[in-house]
């Protein structure tokens, strides 16, 4: 990482939507799977004492890998964590998960769903994205947040700001 985190910045602070499609893409990275597409919602809100919480609204991640069937995991939750943003440089750590993941086979008929409820171990296990310790480098304009994490798992990196 580089820059001076002493140098607080307020840019990050607000109300901030994934970009479905590049979230997306980073899934694909992070899992292997051939194909995934990503839609509900998924916010991150940052105060200014650098308290955040992730938000998660029927988010769904449905993908496809090799001759597997596809797989459609819904999320419902938040996790709560610290951030400090300054000099380019971002930290997080989860103080608290509270999200619900229920994984279904779509293709596959009377397979039961299953429910998981997401815990940071679970999160860790998992290969991240949903900020378990994320650090690294970001950049940030009125418009738009693109985190740069050390470890390309532990963060969704496109955001868009929340405009109502």
């Amino acid at each position: 990482m580089t820059g001076n985190a002493q140098e607080l910045d307020d840019c990050p602070v607000g109300e901030w939507q994934i970009n479905p499609q590049d979230f997306a893409g980073q899934y694909q990275d992070v899992t292997g799977a051939d194909d995934a597409r990503v839609w509900g919602v998924a916010d991150f809100v940052i105060e200014p004492s650098g308290e955040a919480a992730f938000y998660l609204n029927e988010f769904t991640i449905r993908t496809k890998t090799g001759d597997q069937p596809a797989t459609e995991i819904v999320m419902n939750g938040q996790s709560d964590l610290t951030t400090v943003f300054g000099g380019n440089v971002f930290n997080s750590n989860v103080s608290n998960v509270d999200i619900t993941a229920t994984v279904s086979f779509p293709n596959i008929p009377d397979m039961p769903a299953m429910t998981i409820d997401v815990t940071p171990e679970f999160i860790e296990m998992s290969g991240g994205l949903f900020f378990f310790g994320a650090a690294g480098n970001y950049v940030c304009n009125a418009h738009e947040l693109i985190l740069l994490p050390a470890d390309n798992r532990t963060a969704p990196t496109s955001w868009a700001r929340w405009v109502e």
